[in-house]
């Protein structure tokens, strides 16, 4: 533990310093190489992001791409039809948190929620969610299938002890 001098003269444990935390979001369009651009770009980053947000990311039979550093959550397939968002965790960040992913039985939405004990941003801040959402054109290209406020907010059913609580 570290100690610092107070301005009595005596000393007190210093709050042990704050981990940083990044987030990216981007849609990648399907496309193997806009995903590979990007991480590409991480390897010569000396922080990498915490987590990586995507949205529309390339999927070959059915499995999404892994980057070395970086573990993959997203929502579970069902009748073909492929995941439309994911999160990507860089390692060294998920050693340091305690992480849920939450999933809507749908594969355009899904959340995770963040834990730490020494909290993100203020020691009062000890966890929070994520939510990543992807919107879809609609049957006519003037139309978007838009995920209501009600959806995309909306406490995931279940028994778990969950920031969504107030």
């Amino acid at each position: 533990m570290q100690y610092a001098r107070s301005s009595w003269g005596g000393e007190q444990a210093s709050p042990p310093p704050r981990k940083p935390f990044t987030l990216i979001q981007h849609n990648c369009l399907g496309s193997w190489d806009v995903f590979l651009s990007l991480f590409g770009s991480f390897t010569q980053q000396a922080h990498p992001p915490s987590i990586v947000a995507l949205q529309d990311p390339p999927v070959y039979r059915g499995k999404l791409p892994s980057f070395s550093l970086f573990t993959v959550c997203s929502p579970p397939t069902t009748g073909g039809c492929k995941p439309r968002v994911a999160f990507y965790v860089y390692s060294s960040f998920l050693s340091t948190v305690s992480l849920l992913p939450r999933f809507f039985g749908r594969g355009d939405v899904m959340a995770l929620d963040l834990f730490t004990p020494d909290g993100f941003f203020n020691p009062s801040t000890t966890g929070f969610t994520i939510i990543n959402s992807y919107i879809t054109k609609g049957r006519s290209n003037n139309t978007r299938h838009v995920l209501s406020p009600r959806t995309s907010y909306s406490p995931p059913a279940s028994s778990l002890p969950s920031p969504w609580v107030t």
